[in-house]
C-alpha cells in the first residue's frame, strides 16, 4: 500500500512537472522550479495522547509563471505540491479547514489576473501582499496567508482578492477587498504542532480553563473554529516615499488574526472565533549609512466587546557591519534586534465571550535578536534568539548552510523551544526541541 502511494506520488510530481514544462515549450512561457527535502528529529517524546512522531520527514514541489497576454494584461500562477506531514488545508483545490488531514495534497499559491494602465493597476485572484519592514516580527504583513502544517517550515501563499492601485509622484494607494477571511493550513489533532491556529499562535480554546470564572475548564466542551463570516476583509493602505525614509499608513475593516472563545453558559460549551475589528496600522523604515531604523504599529478596535482592545509596537534596528567583519575574516556579517510591545487599551467586554486574544496573541513584550555571518562565498551561519517577558516563553535557533551554487544550498538547524505548556506559543512547544536538515534546489 505505501510502495503503490508513493509511486503514485511520484506519478503525480512528474506528471505536473511534464505538463508545466511541455507548457512552457508550447507557449514560450518561464517557469520557475523549486524543491526542498526536510527530515526532522525531535530530542523528546511527544506529550501524552500525541501521536509520538519523533521523527518526520516531508518533500515540497513548487512551480510559478507569469504570463504577458497583451500590453496592458498579465497573468501569474504557482502552486506546490507537499507530501509528508498530514494538514487541515483550506486551499481551492483541497477543502475547507474542516476536512480531513491529508498528505499528499496540492494548492494553489497565486492564481492572479492583473491590468495595467498609465497611473493604475487592477488585481483580481489570488495574490500576495507584502508590507513589511520589521526583519521578524512584523506587525503590516496581515494579510497572506500559511501553512502551518509544520510550522518550522511553513508555506506562505495569497489571498483571494480585488484589488485597486493608484500611483502618484510620491507613492501609491491600494484598496482591497477580500470576499473571505478563511483559516491556513492548520497541524492535525494530536500532533506535536496542535494547539496552534492560522497565525501559527496558540488557540484560546487549548489554554487550560482560564477565563472560566470559578469551575475552570475542565468541564467545557470545545467545538472548533469559526473561521468563515460573511463580512469581507477591506482595507486601504497608502505606501509613501520621503526624502530620507518609506513609510505605510492603513485601516482595515477585517477579521482578527487573534482568536478569542465564545462561551455558551448553559451547555458549558467553548467555541473558537476570530472576530470582526477595525485596524489603524503603519510602519516607517529609516536607512542611516550601514544602519537601519523601523517601527511597526497596529491598533485593533475589536466589535461588541468580543475582544480586548489592543496596541502593539515593534520597534527595531538592523545592521550591516561589513568592515567588523572584514577585520574578523568574514566575507559579511549582519544583526538585528526588535522589541515588540502589547498594550490592553480596553479588556474584554463582551459576555458571551471569556477567554480574549491575550491568550493567543505571540510576542507580547518580547525580544527578537537574530545575526548572519556569510563565512565565505560557501558558508554561513546564523543565530536567532526570542525571548517573550510577559508569558516567559523563549527560543532559539541555530543554523548553518552550505551552497554548492546559487541555486543549491543545504542546511542544519537546532532549534530549542522552553516555556509555560498551555499559557504560549513556545511554552505550547518545549517538547519540540529538534534538529533539521533541509536541502534545496531552485531550477
Amino acid at each position: 500500500m505505501k510502495q503503490s502511494l508513493k509511486a503514485g506520488v511520484c506519478t503525480v510530481f512528474g506528471a505536473l512537472s511534464l505538463g508545466l514544462c511541455s507548457g512552457a515549450q508550447a507557449e514560450g512561457l518561464d517557469i520557475t522550479h523549486s524543491v526542498k527535502a526536510i527530515t526532522t528529529a525531535f530530542s523528546q517524546e511527544a506529550k501524552e495522547g500525541q501521536r509520538n512522531n519523533n521523527f518526520e520527514a516531508s518533500f515540497l514541489y513548487s512551480a510559478k509563471t507569469k504570463m504577458y497576454l497583451n500590453d496592458q494584461f498579465s497573468m501569474v500562477a504557482s502552486g506546490y505540491a507537499h507530501v509528508g506531514t498530514p494538514s487541515h488545508l483550506s486551499g481551492v483545490l483541497v477543502g475547507p479547514h474542516e476536512g480531513k488531514a491529508r498528505s499528499p495534497f496540492v494548492d494553489l499559491i497565486e492564481l492572479g489576473l492583473q491590468w495595467d494602465g498609465d497611473n493604475s493597476t487592477i488585481k483580481v485572484g489570488k495574490w500576495k501582499q507584502n508590507y513589511e519592514f520589521a526583519e521578524r516580527m512584523t506587525l503590516l504583513n496581515r494579510f497572506n496567508l500559511g501553512d502551518y502544517t509544520f510550522p518550522l517550515n511553513n508555506v506562505s501563499t495569497g489571498n483571494w482578492l480585488l484589488q485597486w492601485q493608484r500611483f502618484f509622484e510620491s507613492g501609491n494607494l491600494n484598496v482591497t477587498v477580500m470576499p473571505y477571511h478563511p483559516s491556513t493550513g492548520q497541524p492535525p489533532e494530536n500532533t506535536r504542532w496542535s494547539g496552534v491556529n492560522g497565525s501559527g499562535v496558540i488557540e484560546a480554546d487549548k489554554v487550560a480553563g482560564f477565563g472560566f470564572g470559578g469551575g475552570g475548564g475542565g468541564n467545557v466542551t470545545s467545538e472548533g473554529n469559526t473561521i468563515f463570516t460573511d463580512k469581507p476583509d477591506v482595507s486601504l493602505i497608502w505606501e509613501g516615499t520621503a526624502d530620507r525614509f518609506d513609510y505605510l499608513l492603513g485601516a482595515s475593516r477585517a477579521q482578527s488574526l487573534y482568536s478569542v472563545s465564545k462561551y455558551d453558559i448553559d451547555a458549558r460549551v467553548s467555541q473558537t472565533e476570530y472576530p470582526y475589528a477595525s485596524n489603524l496600522f503603519g510602519g516607517i523604515s529609516w536607512p542611516l549609512d550601514s544602519k537601519r531604523f523601523y517601527m511597526e504599529a497596529l491598533y485593533q478596535d475589536t466589535d461588541d466587546g468580543r475582544d480586548d482592545d489592543f496596541v502593539r509596537v515593534t520597534t527595531g534596528m538592523s545592521f550591516n557591519m561589513f568592515n567588523q567583519a572584514e577585520k574578523l575574516g568574514l566575507a559579511d556579517f549582519n544583526f538585528f534586534v526588535e522589541f515588540l510591545a502589547d498594550r490592553t487599551v480596553n479588556r474584554q467586554s463582551n459576555d458571551n465571550y471569556r477567554i480574549p486574544s491575550f491568550n493567543s496573541r505571540a510576542f507580547q513584550n518580547a525580544l527578537f535578536v537574530g545575526a548572519t555571518a556569510k563565512i565565505n562565498d560557501d558558508w554561513s551561519f546564523s543565530q536567532d534568539i526570542a525571548r517573550g517577558f510577559s508569558k516567559r516563553d523563549s527560543m532559539l535557533s541555530s543554523k548553518l548552510e552550505y551552497s554548492f551554487d546559487d541555486s543549491t544550498r543545504l542546511s542544519m538547524r537546532y532549534t530549542r523551544f522552553d516555556g509555560i505548556d498551555g499559557m504560549s506559543l513556545f511554552g505550547n512547544w518545549k517538547q519540540n526541541d529538534n534538529l533539521t536538515l533541509m536541502f534545496t534546489k531552485d531550477f
